[in-house]
């Protein structure tokens, strides 16, 4: 059985979508299921992923998603880029449920693994956690999310541009130089003094300090985001 996006519609990131949208296909195609049987609840779907309405509001909902699970979505990136990866979820189990995510494009590529997802007061009672600065690629993708431990509820996905990444889109004009940039040393110098930071492209803070100096000879050539005055620019050490 071939795999198509749920009733033609790829889903569009930045942007959010429905976690039951996932894509049309056989058990083992577009999403992985434990048990045998579905409930439905009359959703516009005949598979066997569970799905039920949300008591607050009327909405859909994949529910009681166990261990090893996983659910795909044909999805489309606008642009390479961080982005934050929000969960409308519930769960109430023993043990807190982890998620994990990867593209199955040709080769299978990990996004994320092991989030940790807090209980929540109950099995219908939704919040919302985010998993920050994950790595798209630009173009179409096959985007699996995957249930590490059990278990849970989830109602809807919503990725959109990570601060750091959106801050650097936008050339915001700020009052400071950095140079030289790029730099072959990894040394570089800000036109102001001030407290500064630093992050890798994965968003984690790599370097901070206080001054007009950013020293990142100790860190791999790459590209780099510094913090200064609130304001995000890019830093490129090769």
């Amino acid at each position: 059985t071939s795999q198509t996006p749920f009733k033609g519609i790829v889903a569009q990131i930045p942007g959010s979508f429905e976690a039951e949208d996932y894509d049309e296909g056989a058990e083992g195609v577009s999403y992985h299921d434990t048990t045998v049987g579905n409930s439905n609840a009359a959703y516009d779907r005949n598979d066997g992923v569970d799905i039920a309405v949300i008591d607050a509001t009327g909405g859909y909902s994949l529910v009681d998603m166990e261990s090893g699970e996983w659910v795909e979505y044909t999805v489309n990136v606008a642009q390479a880029g961080l982005y934050d990866f929000g969960f409308l979820y519930a769960s109430a189990s023993g043990t807190l449920a982890t998620v994990g995510a990867s593209l199955e494009d040709d080769v299978s590529q990990p996004l994320f693994s092991g989030f940790t997802l807090e209980n929540t007061t109950n099995w219908t009672s939704y919040k919302t956690a985010t998993k920050p600065a994950v790595q798209l690629p630009m173009g179409q993708h096959v985007l699996r999310l995957s249930i590490e431990q059990r278990a849970l509820n989830i109602d809807k996905v919503t990725i959109t541009k990570n601060d750091v990444s959106a801050s650097i889109t936008a050339k915001t004009v700020h009052p400071f130089t950095v140079f030289p940039n790029p730099s072959p040393t990894g040394v570089f110098n800000i036109s102001m003094t001030g407290n500064w930071s630093v992050y890798s492209s994965l968003g984690q803070m790599v370097a901070e300090g206080k001054g007009s100096v950013v020293d990142l000879s100790s860190l791999p050539k790459s590209f780099y985001v510094l913090k200064f005055l609130n304001v995000f620019d890019k830093l490129i050490f090769n």
